[in-house]
């Protein structure tokens, strides 16, 4: 007996193949939706069946709505329809009112293979139940997961899910009654499209996110090649990288040494799953026919290089199994490696594991850590946070809300963790909620969501974490302003060295697209940081990082030649406005600077020694700005005159700082000492100009916005331990 019609018996035949590559090359939705367009009831029926024993939700369900149209009554078809939604992302909340329709007709009864049936089985009241739950109605998503146990028998395979349920709604009930005051935001159209978004991960200094979607391609290079699993594109890693001057993300773009960007490797899974700090390390998922790998892959010029394995079969390294690991973060030093796996002798599903650098540059064998991060349960996509201390973590268990929540834990000593902690609603909700990581202060995050209102299936979206809290974090961050060239040249390298620890020089590469930089500091150490081209240095600075000083970003902008201070000032968004004394809530602070013209420098072009000429000026709370009259300032300003007139041309250094006493007038510290250096730079530019200086003979080489100081701790009327820190300094040499 024909069971299908001709066309549709062609592309099943194709669809369910044994062949997964000829499967991804060749089914079509769109053949298979006309092929259906003149099916019989019998036909739709089998072929939405076969469909959701694959996985392929998004193509059954629109199978089982289709014949819902003549078919409304119909308990088993609207079971089956409501079962689609519930695996279909941002969709799932579709799935409400054909399980209640379903429920009408449940029946001890039902035969599951014919497309006689009409009843509806009893799993529908579990169903229907989770159905309430990512429907946020949660009495009546707690009343149905009980109304199923008495219903079901004892022994049903739906019953530990029950169970799972009743403490997931219970939890969530309490999470809605107390949310948070979190901002979330959609990330938008840049990023997001109407296909799968997540798994975002960014870059310490914010400069460059990177992301797994699983769009069509540019070039349509994957058109037509779709996962036998799902039905969907296969994953890919785009990266965008952020516009530094304007702070808006940029076009993403396929990475090609990872997803390869050619017909016969577009049948591959490859993800994003974290990132290195510095931006120099990308770590991504590769998935087999029944498994997945870690691989990582180093930064190559304005690129990535081939992804290679994290020690498959190596008799130290046991990261990557026959198994499934899915997910890895690197600790913002790179000896510590927190991944997960689902390799037999865990606590549940996926656990999280710890691997350590050895000296010989392996890693050691995995370490579970155990209770209380794992659980009976899964655990996944760890991003343990610069500060050394903090690990995110999404888990499905008991205390999740419903589905994946986000939590965090912080190490205590060793391996002692603290109790998790759910990070509250609205960031975790009733769906999956996962994928997380945060700035380097701690106060927003990126994360993926499958939320309802979003422009696909999962989205990535940020939020303003609004802690109180920052971090015990210093950073270092910037970029080289090629200028008109837009992108920097090769062979420039940044020297970090330790010299509190007199350690070897650390080397750095600022990323070519956008001349991003970026590394860790260590509170109470000072450092040398040395720019060099081709061995050449072109610029060079010493810092001290204070003692216990909470988050402190410290952000350096060089320029390769210098750029003149006329045109830097053209693209500046900061008038010359007068000082803004600000809502203060602490004392004042005046301090005397002075132009430093004992401090001698050298300078390598045209072999003209010159002295290096200062200015410091300290602020009050919320302060900014100088005053053109100030005496002070016209000595340094004849100081720079002094340099042209010896030597041609002068450079200059501006740098902002601020404490780390809140502001409430400029939103952050960081926007504060901005807006310092900002404004110093154009009272420079004002000054010079009416003196009669040639303003292209006056080169911004870098611009310095600092954050820094003790850690806040609601003193604010002690200026002697703030005040020292507040503060704008020029220097010209």
């Amino acid at each position: 007996m024909k069971i299908y019609n001709l066309s549709l018996l062609s592309l099943l035949i194709v669809l369910f193949s044994y062949s997964t590559v000829s499967v991804a090359q060749e089914f079509d939705p769109v053949k298979l939706e006309k092929s259906l367009s003149k099916a019989s009831f019998k036909d739709k029926y089998e072929t939405a069946s076969r469909l959701m024993a694959e996985n392929l939700y998004v193509y059954a369900a629109k199978i089982w709505v289709d014949i819902i149209d003549n078919n409304k009554g119909n308990a088993d078809v609207n079971y089956k329809a409501g079962l689609c939604y519930l695996n279909i992302g941002n969709e799932r909340a579709k799935a409400l009112p054909y399980l209640k329709e379903a429920e009408k007709g449940i029946s001890k009864n039902y035969d599951p293979y014919s497309f006689l049936e009409k009843n509806a089985p009893i799993e529908t009241y579990y169903y229907l139940a989770k159905a309430y739950h990512v429907n946020e109605k949660i009495k009546e998503a707690a009343d149905t997961y009980v109304l199923y146990k008495e219903k079901a028998n004892k022994k049903h395979i739906l019953q530990p899910k029950a169970d799972l349920g009743i403490a997931q709604v219970a939890v969530a009930e309490k999470m809605i009654k107390d949310p948070k005051n979190f901002l979330i935001s959609n990330i938008g159209s840049t990023i997001n499209t109407e296909y799968d978004e997540y798994s975002p991960v960014v870059t310490l200094d914010e400069s460059a996110m990177f992301f797994t979607t699983r769009r069509l391609r540019k070039d349509s290079s994957n058109a037509g090649i779709f996962s036998i699993q799902d039905g969907k594109y296969y994953e890919d890693v785009y990266v965008s990288y952020k516009d530094l001057k304007t702070g808006e993300w940029m076009e993403p773009e396929i990475l090609k040494n990872i997803s390869r960007a050619s017909r016969k490797q577009a049948d591959k899974n490859e993800a994003t799953i974290s990132v290195s700090g510095d931006g120099q390390q990308l770590f991504i998922y590769k998935g087999g026919v029944n498994n997945g790998d870690i691989y990582v892959s180093q930064r190559e010029g304005d690129g990535y290089g081939v992804p290679v394995s994290l020690g498959k079969g190596e008799p130290l390294a046991d990261i990557n199994t026959d198994n499934w690991e899915t997910h890895a973060t690197i600790s913002a030093d790179g000896r510590t490696l927190y991944f997960v796996s689902d390799r037999p002798g865990g606590l549940g599903g996926r656990d999280i594991y710890r691997s350590v650098k050895l000296p010989t540059g392996q890693w050691s064998k995995a370490l579970n850590l155990g209770a209380p991060i794992n659980t009976p349960y899964d655990e996944d996509a760890p991003f343990f946070h610069p500060d050394g201390k903090t690990l995110y973590y999404s888990s499905n268990g008991k205390k999740s809300m419903g589905g994946f929540d986000i939590f965090f834990s912080i190490n205590i000593e060793g391996d002692k963790w603290s109790e998790p902690f759910n990070i509250g609603y609205p960031l975790n909700s009733v769906n999956d909620d996962i994928f997380f990581t945060t700035t380097a202060d701690g106060q927003r995050g990126f994360f993926s969501s499958a939320k309802a209102g979003g422009m696909g299936e999962k989205d990535i979206y940020t939020i303003d974490l609004k802690k109180k809290e920052q971090a015990q974090v210093s950073i270092l961050k910037g970029y080289i302003d090629a200028g008109k060239d837009g992108q920097i040249p090769d062979g420039i390298v940044i020297w970090v060295t330790d010299l509190t620890e007199d350690g070897e020089p650390m080397e750095y590469k600022p990323n070519k697209r956008n001349g991003a930089y970026v590394f860790n500091l260590e509170p109470c150490h000072k450092y040398s940081v040395e720019y060099t081209r081709d061995e050449n240095t072109f610029y060079e600075t010493e810092m001290d990082v204070p003692c216990g000083s909470g988050y402190q970003e410290i952000n350096k902008v060089i320029s390769l030649e210098g750029v003149p201070l006329d045109q830097v000032d053209k693209n500046s968004d900061v008038a010359n406005t007068e000082d803004n004394k600000g809502d203060e809530i602490g004392d004042k602070t005046q301090g005397n600077g002075t132009s430093g013209t004992d401090n001698s420098t050298a300078e390598n072009q045209n072999n003209i020694e010159v002295k290096k000429v200062e200015f410091q000026k300290f602020y009050g709370y919320n302060e900014k700005g100088i005053k053109s009259e100030e005496q002070r300032f016209k000595v340094f300003v004849k100081g720079v005159e002094d340099i042209i007139a010896k030597r041609g041309f002068a450079k200059v250094d501006v740098e902002g700082s601020a404490s780390t006493v809140p502001t409430k007038t400029f939103k952050s510290n960081t926007l504060l000492a901005k807006k310092r250096s900002e404004e110093a730079k154009s009272v420079l530019l004002s000054i010079l100009r009416a003196q009669g200086v040639d303003l292209s003979k006056v080169k911004l080489v870098s611009v310095n916005s600092v954050v820094q100081g003790p850690k806040y701790k609601w003193d604010y009327k002690n200026t002697a331990k703030y005040g020292k820190y507040q503060y704008i300094k020029l220097s010209a040499f």
